[in-house]
């Protein structure tokens, strides 16, 4: 039906500030691309995965959206103090 589904996972410097992150799904594309390498620039760590389109008819949308999250914390290679998840409020557990 649609796919794939994308997962990030990033840490950030406690000083990090910038006026326009916020959604991505409120941004235009060429503000996206901005932001992405600032934000790559600027990470302390971070990870991107993707869950592909099969895997999502097979589980479903949320399910493949949880299992992305997942994947991109596990491909850090710094541990998090703590996560906030943009998205569904359904648990990451």
């Amino acid at each position: 039906m649609a796919g794939p589904v994308c997962a990030a996972a990033v840490i950030m410097p406690t000083d990090f500030h910038h006026l326009q992150l916020n959604d991505s799904k409120k941004m235009s594309i060429h503000d996206r691309i901005l932001l992405r390498g600032e934000i790559e620039e600027n990470a302390i760590d971070w990870a991107v995965v993707f869950i592909d389109n099969k895997q999502i008819d097979e589980i479903n949308i949320l399910k493949a959206s949880l299992i992305g999250m997942h994947k991109a914390l596990d491909n850090l290679n710094v541990v998090p103090d703590h996560i906030l998840v943009q998205g569904s409020r359904h648990s990451l557990t």
